[in-house]
């Protein structure tokens, strides 16, 4: 002790040693490393191991925000990062690594998604097509069969522009005009005829809902490709059907997609 009180750097040493040992506040770690350099101990081996440890513990953060912002570059980064840090088996790190597959599963499905390609050639942002193509999984609509069956209709797009307005729920005028215009150029999807289940998958329904429509047909004992085109628009809406497929199934049934070219 000097004049009876502590010594600055023993006081500064069990703060440090404390920190470590909790390996917990990043900000209480920072603030103890700052007080080190000043205090000129940065070849100690406790400042060592707390500039160690703050790689550590930033990791984590940044990790936690880019799993919030569902950033995949961010993500992307940080894996790579924590592979150099050796921290691949680290709680936080492995809970990155799987959101960071979840969102590299949902960029490879959107960007070969018929109605993403769509909005994307029709100028629309990806942000705002991504957020529409969802919303339009929602009712069915994705599938670009529906939405080729309302552009027939002969009234200058006004059937296609309100349902993408009050069904899907896109707000942008400018926006919705511009898929109005596309669709009529669109190439449809490429049916699959060897069965019930791999035709819906072919024009675009869900793995999901073909599920959930095979389990309903079958309650009328509907098994085959045939029977669900032989269907009437109040029969599948009965059965749950969602709107934008109700609109799809009749198209091909009533064969209006033989107006439109088919991408093979």
């Amino acid at each position: 002790k000097i004049y009876g009180r502590s010594d600055p750097i023993t006081n500064f040493m069990r703060d440090l040693k404390r920190c470590l040992y909790a390996k917990a506040d990043l900000d209480e770690l920072k603030a103890l490393i700052k007080e080190g350099q000043n205090l000129h101990l940065h070849s100690t081996e406790e400042m060592k191991e707390a500039v160690a440890l703050k790689k550590i513990l930033t990791l984590r953060e940044e990790c936690k925000l880019a799993m919030m912002k569902d950033d995949l570059k961010l993500l992307q980064g940080l894996m790579a990062q924590a592979k150099d840090m050796h921290m691949m088996n680290d709680i936080v790190v492995l809970q990155a690594a799987d959101k960071l597959d979840e969102l590299v599963a949902v960029r490879d499905f959107k960007l070969n998604h018929p109605a993403f390609k769509l909005m994307r050639k029709s100028e629309i942002d990806e942000a705002s097509a991504t957020k529409y193509l969802f919303w339009m999984m929602e009712c069915g609509y994705d599938c670009l069969f529906g939405l080729a069956a309302l552009s027939l209709k002969n009234d200058g797009g006004e059937a296609l522009n309100r349902v993408l307005r009050d069904e899907v729920g896109i707000r942008s005028s400018v926006h919705r005009e511009r898929i109005v215009k596309h669709i009529p150029k669109a190439k449809l999807q490429k049916q699959d005829q060897k069965g019930l289940e791999r035709f819906m998958l072919s024009i675009n329904f869900s793995k999901e809902d073909v599920a959930k429509y095979i389990k309903a047909l079958w309650t009328l004992k509907f098994d085959t490709m045939f029977d669900l085109l032989s269907c009437e628009r109040l029969e599948l809406e009965k059965l749950k059907f969602k709107k934008g497929h109700v609109d799809s199934i009749i198209m091909i049934s009533e064969g209006h997609h033989s107006k439109f070219a088919t991408d093979e």
